[in-house]
């Protein structure tokens, strides 16, 4: 499971990290930060396709 994880899991939160901005969250609170994390999430995905 731990092997399935690196190859599917971890270049997407690298990605998110590097390209998005996600290493510090510029929100006030747990809502907008899980707003703003899963806005990224989205663009992700258009992005790539997925």
């Amino acid at each position: 499971m731990r092997r399935v994880q690196q190859r599917m899991v971890e270049p997407v939160f690298g990605s998110l990290i590097h390209h998005y901005g996600l290493r510090r969250v510029g929100t006030k609170g747990w809502v907008t930060a899980h707003k703003a994390t899963l806005l990224s999430a989205v663009a992700y995905n258009f992005k790539n396709g997925s």
